[in-house]
């Protein structure tokens, strides 16, 4: 005879019926401090892996990993108090430079596609090139619609550094940034 599974009572499945939407919800790759490349950082400790164990600085940083194809992440408060956020760094560079940033506290969002940063993330004075907005000479700018909200900015140009890999020129969405008018177009609230 097979064993049945267990089953949650009605009510069981209405009280996680809220914490299944907020789990889904888009944190839309917001990071919250920046900080310019100042070399090689200490390697991640990842299980199953050798290599040199790592501790996370008093700044809160996630060091970056020595170990191809993976990526330290940590889990904690966003700068806004959501709490246990999975966040990892970042690398953003002028393409084609050795220019370049560290953007901590980069949410991971496995439920959505590309980079956003806030532009308040970068450092003052980090010009990435704009992607103009087809024939024109305007900045190209981005809405990103998610279950709870949007976000806006404009699309910039970067080399991103991650587990050792490089993705040269790829456009990411600098969220806030001046250079695109504050308010979003109407279609991206709907």
């Amino acid at each position: 005879m097979k064993a049945r599974p267990p089953r949650l009572a009605p009510h069981a499945l209405l009280a996680l019926l809220p914490l299944c939407a907020a789990l889904t919800a888009c944190g839309g790759g917001d990071a919250g401090t920046a900080s310019a490349t100042t070399g090689a950082t200490a390697p991640a400790s990842v299980p199953g892996v050798a290599s040199a164990p790592s501790t996370t600085g008093t700044s809160g940083t996630v060091p970056q990993s020595t170990t191809p194809n993976v990526v330290a992440v940590t889990v904690g408060p966003t700068p806004t108090s959501t709490r246990n956020m999975l966040m990892t760094s970042v690398t953003v560079c002028v393409p084609g430079t050795a220019d370049c940033a560290s953007v901590d506290h980069v949410q991971v969002d496995t439920g959505s596609q590309g980079l956003r940063l806030l532009a308040s993330a970068l450092p003052a004075g980090f010009a990435l090139p704009a992607v103009p907005a087809g024939a024109g000479a305007d900045i190209a700018g981005e809405c990103a619609v998610f279950g709870t909200g949007y976000t806006w900015g404009a699309v910039r140009s970067a080399d991103v550094k991650l587990a050792g890999e490089i993705a040269a020129a790829l456009p990411i969405q600098v969220i806030a940034d001046p250079a695109v008018p504050a308010a979003a177009p109407a279609a991206a609230s709907r």
